[in-house]
């Protein structure tokens, strides 16, 4: 009997604290409902993070069977990044440039001059650096693959939106003068570049396959 009180009791007090919140509740019901859509989101967003990043991990593994797992994953999420602040860049893009470039050996050295994973020349750093507001102490910071992805993707952008994707691999490897050349003409000229931007463009298709 004194169970029977005790549950009638517990049962009565919970009917009360529905009736006085149900109200409020009602109130909050379409905030509730905003939350976990901007949850929901968040997830989605989050899971398609991760598959892009899985596959950047797989494209640098692949490419390069030397390099530390650490690097992988940051070198991953700084191309993810670069990807979402340039619109006429993507990873696939991106991930075929340095394939080319150095086949992902941040310490790779041109005999030209040109450092890290996307080869970039100390003078063209400097200006791409001011650009973004990157202090430079040193050129040995171009062997840092975040701040070499940081510039390159910036340059690769640049000449993307000028001259076009192809003009822009030209203008990468060649430089203005003969991506104007191949603006004017479609004309590639440079030995070196005829080369070079046939292996991206396959690169590339290669990569979005995946």
């Amino acid at each position: 009997m004194i169970k029977f009180i005790k549950l009638f009791l517990l049962f009565w007090f919970l009917m009360i604290f529905v009736n006085v919140f149900s109200f409020n509740f009602d109130l909050n019901t379409t905030s509730i409902e905003n939350s976990i859509n901007r949850i929901s989101d968040m997830v989605v967003i989050q899971n398609q993070k991760s598959i892009v990043i899985e596959k950047i991990e797989r494209i640098v593994k692949y490419e390069n069977k030397l390099i530390e797992n650490n690097e992988v994953h940051e070198i991953a999420n700084e191309i993810y990044t670069q990807n979402l602040k340039y619109e006429n860049l993507n990873i696939d893009l991106i991930c075929a440039t340095i394939t080319q470039e150095s086949r992902w050996n941040s310490r790779a050295l041109s005999p030209a001059g040109a450092k890290g994973l996307m080869q970039l020349m100390p003078y063209t750093a400097s200006f791409l650096a001011e650009e973004l507001g990157i202090k430079i102490s040193s050129f040995e910071e171009l062997y840092n693959s975040v701040i070499n992805i940081k510039l390159g993707c910036k340059y690769l952008s640049l000449g993307v939106d000028f001259y076009g994707m192809e003009g822009g691999l030209v203008n990468y490897n060649a430089g203005p003068k003969w991506a104007n050349h191949y603006k004017k003409t479609g004309e590639i000229v440079p030995l070196e570049t005829q080369n070079y931007v046939p292996s991206i463009i396959g690169y590339y298709k290669e990569y979005q396959k995946l």
